[in-house]
């Protein structure tokens, strides 16, 4: 059963029989909602911030909800308020500066540390076999590592084409994006050692904030994984916000270090975008995890 074929055609079918319309009229405005990207096509971008544009949302940066995050007193965002981020640092992002320019939007990049101006390759990059990934997120980082190395894999290795964002690059969007930590090397975190995990939040923020001249308040768990043990160092290394893959709106006195996002395909059609606004989308996931417990 194709799983992820079904979802899309309720997407589309929730879109056109105005399911999408119904649920949003009871989806809380006064939430944040936080949508995680990858590296999409500048044009197809374009066309989702025109969606959300044409919807009535309200961009708004990290920043300003990380305040409200940490006020004692009561404080407001606008209804509907969104904020965009994106994970890696793909070298494709540069090509986004200008719609983040022509949209006034000021997006968050979270950067793996070690990867990013180099010609250096993310380890998911490297897999080509869909199940062998799955697979290696589910092991222990050592032995993930082992197998990667197997296959030749070195993370240290510069290859001839860069995958991420060059030094230049990131300090000319500066201005306009908030770029925050996503690690050193993209590792499962609850899968490594207490050293490496660690190593791997406080790290990334030191040489981040070393190289770039600025301060690096957030992280962004690689793959979404995280544990107690991976709150407790982010928090003692200074971070303010940790962003989960957890489907679902946010509220003014949500748990800081516990942000959900809805995760948006980088071919995402405007169908499943606003399958996710409205809710619909979380009551599939909750259907999808119903199914596959019981198969």
């Amino acid at each position: 059963m194709n799983i992820r074929l079904i979802e899309k055609w309720i997407y589309k079918f929730s879109s056109v029989l105005g399911v999408n319309a119904c649920f949003q009229l009871w989806r809380p405005k006064h939430k944040v909602c936080i949508l995680l990207y990858h590296d999409l096509e500048p044009e197809a971008f374009r066309t989702q911030l025109q969606y959300l544009c044409t919807k009535k949302y309200h961009f708004i940066s990290l920043e300003e909800y990380t305040q409200v995050l940490y006020q004692s007193t009561k404080s407001t965002l606008p209804d509907r308020s969104v904020i965009i981020t994106f994970d890696d640092g793909h070298k494709g992002n540069y090509a986004l500066l200008s719609i983040f320019k022509e949209f006034k939007i000021k997006p968050v990049i979270y950067l793996c540390s070690d990867i990013i101006a180099t010609h250096r390759m993310y380890w998911f990059q490297w897999v080509q076999d869909a199940r062998l990934k799955v697979q290696l997120k589910r092991v222990a980082n050592e032995e993930r590592v082992s197998r990667l190395e197997a296959q030749g894999y070195n993370p240290l290795e510069e290859h001839k084409d860069r995958s991420a964002l060059t030094l230049q690059e990131i300090k000319e969007m500066q201005a306009h994006v908030d770029f925050q930590s996503h690690t050193r090397f993209h590792p499962i975190l609850p899968k490594c050692t207490n050293e490496d995990a660690r190593n791997e939040i406080e790290q990334s923020k030191a040489l981040l904030e070393l190289q770039f001249n600025t301060s690096i308040q957030s992280i962004a768990y690689p793959n979404g994984n995280y544990g107690a043990r991976e709150i407790e160092y982010v928090k003692s290394a200074g971070y303010l916000t940790g962003m989960t893959v957890e489907m679902g709106l946010n509220s003014l006195h949500a748990d800081p270090f516990r942000l959900k996002r809805y995760a948006i395909k980088d071919t995402t059609h405007t169908y499943e975008l606003e399958s996710k606004l409205s809710g619909v989308a979380d009551v599939l996931y909750r259907l999808r995890r119903i199914i596959l417990k019981t198969h």
